[in-house]
């Protein structure tokens, strides 16, 4: 299994945005409207708004690529690119997906492996994310490794308002 993980750049946006949407629908398709998904997609998965996040100095967009395919993706924010203030000298993991049939292969694990080394290598003490409250799965997998519940946000999906728990980790 060769897997290895590569640096977004705006030459990826097209792979980008069809990973984003396919992994965002795979997990939550199923607890979410038609209507709240879809505008979800073109008001976080516009054109101009993930390349100006690819560009940003303080985000970073990551391929996850398991034997030439991409399996997943990363996001991570740092500085003023993080979507809460709590812990503005921390890096925040906005998001953490793979594809269904790339599940349960250990590659979370190297995405998360990934986010603790940029951590290191920037000189951050401490990671956080967003966790939807009924999503037992990522919640149990976050925990594993040493993150805990710090507080909440509404996340909004749609039109719908839903409550994000926030897992922050000390490294």
């Amino acid at each position: 299994m060769a897997t290895s993980i590569k640096k977004v750049t705006s030459a990826d946006l097209k792979t980008l945005q069809d990973i984003m949407q396919k992994t965002f629908a795979q997990t939550f398709g199923a607890d979410n409207t038609p209507e709240d998904m879809e505008k979800y997609f073109q008001e976080n998965y516009n054109n101009d708004l993930v390349l100006a996040e690819i560009n940003d100095l303080n985000s970073g967009y990551y391929f996850l690529v398991k034997d030439s395919q991409v399996a997943g993706y990363l996001k991570l924010n740092i500085k003023d690119a993080q979507t809460e203030p709590n812990w503005p000298k921390a890096m925040e993991v906005q998001r953490i997906y793979l594809l269904d049939e790339f599940q349960h292969q250990g590659l979370g694990t190297k995405l998360i492996d990934f986010a603790h080394q940029r951590a290191k290598e920037l000189q951050i003490s401490q990671i956080w994310l967003g966790v939807w409250e009924h999503n037992e799965n990522a919640k149990r997998f976050y925990a594993k490794f040493g993150f805990k519940k710090a507080g909440e946000h509404v996340f909004v999906l749609g039109d719908d308002r839903q409550v994000d728990y926030l897992m922050l980790k000390e490294i």
